[in-house]
């Protein structure tokens, strides 16, 4: 039997703009993913996504609000940053930009770009601190397919997103300290989205994204301890216009409750171990229905969890560190009828489910970053992070009575490879860093439709049903970043 697909897309996740490590994204294909919302400054971004086992000078106070008072000194910061990624394909006759043999040669190129540019200030006192930033993303993309010599069936996307963030620290005894944190995004634009609305002529956006965050911080003697818990919600409607059919609207919602614990201990001069938790749930009332496949109008929810470990060693001008996450996620969603329905002698009333999909996941995260100071003033770094999938899915269908499960359903592995130098001149820093990812790709659906594409949204939850129809283009990313700071 085949299953027709189900494309549960949720957003709030799509937006990573603080920390990975705190919202934990869930999918069932690998999916191209940037992480390209928000960008802030960091001292281990060379270092492979190092986040807890290394203490990071830049980046603690924006991980947690209360790790403002962490922060040694204040400072103002540019970062711009660029990504782009391509697919092209060449060959006979096509469905779905898959090539297959025929008299007639047909193209199909995807691409897209995302330049952005944040800034910011960090104000510190004795006592309190605070954290003002502003953001600019341009997103870009482009779709294009048809017979060569033809006119081709193009279409392209382009919007601008303006992030604010706002936090406050303050101290309330010796080594103590407690934050909160504002997130603002409103959206005009989703990397990739008109990717999921094949051959129309336009795609418009109109949301927003709220973050709500307290966190508290203690240090002692040798060892600190980090909390942090929020509230992310995510709302947006966005639709497509074509010539051939009326205009499409969506709505999309997500709701986010997540919180994460953090601990270090400096066991000597050399060697520091840490440990965290994080904790998700997730709810999913509305998610749009997509032209490429059918969408449940009540999703469910998604319990997310990982357990980590890492150690640095500092041997003056070597620096490495390491760090392991598990990953379990346990995720649930389902169909409800709109209507009274009758199969046969059987009937399933309004509000009643018509189907269930429940994921088992079982991920494991390992990073690996090492760091050389050749001078004083110069730090060169590398890293890479690899990050592995593997999820059981369990399926009930009661308008045909089917049943099925399968373990591992699907299993796959991503790889992250980052590089780059710190300079040191008086109060200024300067740092570049490139990134590489890689084993990810376009989501494709073969089937009777021409030219059907699903695409890819950055950084988003995809739970996808699994089906034969779906498939993968690897598409690669290269991202460039710059940051310059100036401590006050």
């Amino acid at each position: 039997m085949k299953l027709r697909p189900i494309l549960l897309i949720s957003l709030t996740a799509g937006i990573p703009f603080l920390i990975a490590a705190q919202i934990i994204q869930v999918k069932t294909y690998p999916v191209l993913s940037d992480n390209s919302m928000f960008q802030l400054p960091s001292s281990n971004a060379g270092l492979g996504g190092i986040t807890f086992a290394l203490r990071d000078e830049l980046y603690e106070p924006f991980r947690n609000p209360a790790g403002l008072m962490n922060a040694k000194q204040g400072m103002v910061f540019f970062l711009p940053r660029w990504s782009r990624w391509q697919s092209a394909k060449t060959g006979g006759f096509s469905y779905d930009g898959n090539v297959y043999g025929g008299g007639s040669t047909f193209s199909t190129d995807r691409n897209a770009s995302n330049a952005q540019l944040s800034s910011g200030v960090l104000y510190k006192q004795e006592k309190y601190a605070f954290i003002l930033t502003a953001n600019y993303q341009r997103l870009h993309s482009s779709f294009s397919d048809g017979m060569i010599g033809s006119p081709m069936n193009t279409s392209s996307f382009n919007a601008e997103n303006y992030p604010l963030m706002f936090s406050l620290g303050a101290a309330v005894a010796e080594n103590v300290f407690i934050g909160a944190s504002y997130n603002y995004v409103p959206l005009k634009g989703i990397d990739g989205i008109q990717f999921l609305y094949p051959g129309s002529q336009t795609v418009n956006i109109s949301g927003m994204m709220r973050d709500m965050r307290v966190g508290i911080s203690a240090r002692f003697t040798s060892s600190q301890f980090d909390a942090v818990v929020g509230r992310n919600i995510f709302e947006a409607s966005h639709g497509a216009s074509y010539e051939w059919s009326p205009v499409i609207e969506n709505k999309d919602e997500n709701k986010n409750i997540f919180s994460q614990l953090v601990y270090t201990r400096q066991l000597s001069e050399r060697l520091q171990l840490a440990a965290t938790a994080t904790a998700n749930w997730k709810e999913l009332p509305k998610l749009p229905n997509y032209p490429v496949a059918g969408i449940p109008r009540d999703p469910g929810y998604t319990r997310a969890f990982n357990l980590g470990a890492g150690a640095s060693w500092n041997m003056h001008t070597t620096l490495f560190a390491v760090e392991y996450v598990y990953e379990p996620i346990s995720s649930d969603t389902w169909v409800e009828a709109l209507e009274d329905r009758t199969f046969g002698e059987r009937k399933i009333y309004k509000g009643e489910r018509e189907r269930e999909n429940n994921y088992d996941f079982h991920n494991h995260i390992v990073r690996v970053g090492l760091q050389l100071q050749p001078e004083e003033w110069l730090r060169v770094q590398f890293g890479s992070e690899m990050h592995s999938y593997s999820y059981a899915y369990q399926m009930k269908d009661y308008i045909n009575r089917f049943e099925r499960q399968s373990s591992p359903e699907n299993e796959w592995t991503e790889i992250t490879l980052t590089g780059g130098a710190i300079l040191h001149y008086e109060n200024m820093q300067l740092a570049y860093n490139i990134e590489f990812l890689t084993g990810r790709g376009i989501l494709s659906q073969n089937s009777w439709v021409w030219r059907t594409t699903t695409g890819a949204l950055a950084s988003s939850d995809f739970m996808l049903v699994p089906n034969d129809f779906l498939s993968v283009q690897p598409v690669n990313v290269v991202s460039h970043r710059v940051t310059i700071v100036f401590f006050l």
